[in-house]
């Protein structure tokens, strides 16, 4: 209906432009943190801003990030380690995600022949373990050889000169190690562009595509309610897909439950896509033929979302009412008897011909 397109894309640029208000107030509090440390060429990004800072001989790069609960302070430096590894801070959370660990903290790697052969480095590991002994100390990551210090600070709590120090003291007792090691297995860039680009971008945009743009409502369901249940199997199997591709040889029930954790990647995908992408191939691409039927209409209900019937064969629980066009809906009564040619659905997901629905004399 063009008038629930124009306000979806209404409530669309509200957002937008309420999202851009927030992201620069933000970068305006980060930029401004970065800044009092001394940091040059501070750049601002999406809900960060990064900058340079000397110290001694050292010059290091800082990221600065406002999160909802803690505020996360990164400073890279070079590294001779050139794997993708990742050491966390033990808690509940990290512990669901990510099954492997070291004892002391929770790991994440590409290679286990490289992840084998540098924590089989005592003196490596021990250094690692007491850096952790920093209460602020979230994070130690290893990718490209470039070494990356993660802090998280309280809410309201602003990055100080003394953090960077620490950070850079960490930096120092674990690269001061001279350890030299590559990856012969690299796959996390392909996991990280998948798992930022596809829930935050590509699946938002789809969605907004398939709401304005597809002809869903050619193809309503027979029973909608049971249908969607359906449609969520398929739902989930691209889910699980996504996973697959995402993670690699690390898909397993910790990383399943990593991308569930992102409420908003399963909301959009389960919650909207089945009322609009899914009746759209499921009719589309249908290559069924039509089934004709017969029954009477017990309940006429208008709604904000369109006009609707009850068909007394249908169970009233778990089908609930299916769309109609306003001629027809105004044309029948309760009680009367109608015709209309139903489809088996390319995802067998049955729905009807709108076109053919008849009342009959």
């Amino acid at each position: 209906m063009p008038g629930q397109g124009l306000s979806i894309l209404g409530l669309t640029l509200t957002g937008s432009i309420l999202m851009l208000y927030l992201i620069f107030l933000i970068n305006k509090r980060t930029q401004k943190a970065l800044l009092s440390l001394g940091a040059k060429d501070v750049k601002n990004h999406i809900f960060w801003s990064s900058g340079y800072i000397q110290r001694g001989g050292v010059k290091a790069k800082l990221d600065y990030a406002i999160n909802e609960y803690q505020n996360r302070l990164v400073l890279t430096v070079p590294s001779s380690i050139k794997s993708f590894l990742i050491f966390r801070k033990k808690d509940f959370l990290n512990s669901v995600l990510y099954p492997k660990s070291v004892g002391f903290a929770k790991v994440e790697y590409d290679d286990a022949k490289s992840f084998n052969k540098i924590t089989s480095n005592q003196e490596f590991i021990s250094t690692i373990k007491s850096c952790f002994n920093q209460s602020k100390l979230y994070s130690i990551e290893f990718r490209d050889g470039l070494l990356s210090v993660v802090f998280f600070l309280q809410k309201r709590e602003s990055p100080s000169e003394e953090d960077v120090k620490s950070m850079l003291r960490i930096a120092d007792k674990i690269n001061s190690l001279n350890l030299s090691i590559s990856d012969q297995v690299k796959t996390h860039r392909y996991r990280s562009l998948l798992g930022f680009y596809a829930p935050n971008v590509f699946v938002p945009l789809l969605f907004i595509f398939s709401i304005l743009f597809l002809p869903s409502k050619k193809y309503p369901y027979v029973c909608p309610i049971e249908s969607y249940v359906y449609g969520a199997f398929w739902v989930f199997l691209a889910l699980a897909l996504y996973l697959f591709f995402v993670f690699g040889q690390f898909a397993n029930l910790s990383n399943i439950l990593s991308s569930i954790f992102k409420l908003y990647v399963v909301y959009i995908i389960a919650i909207y896509l089945p009322f609009s992408l899914i009746p759209f191939i499921n009719g589309y691409f249908d290559t069924s033929s039509p089934e004709y039927k017969t029954d009477a209409v017990v309940k006429k209900v208008l709604t904000e979302n369109g006009y609707k019937i009850k068909l007394a064969s249908k169970h009233p629980l778990f089908c609930g009412y299916i769309d109609v066009p306003p001629e027809f809906f105004n044309s029948v009564k309760v009680g009367d008897e109608i015709s209309y040619a139903s489809r088996s659905g390319a995802l067998k997901l049955q729905w009807f011909e709108q076109e053919s629905l008849r009342r009959n004399f």
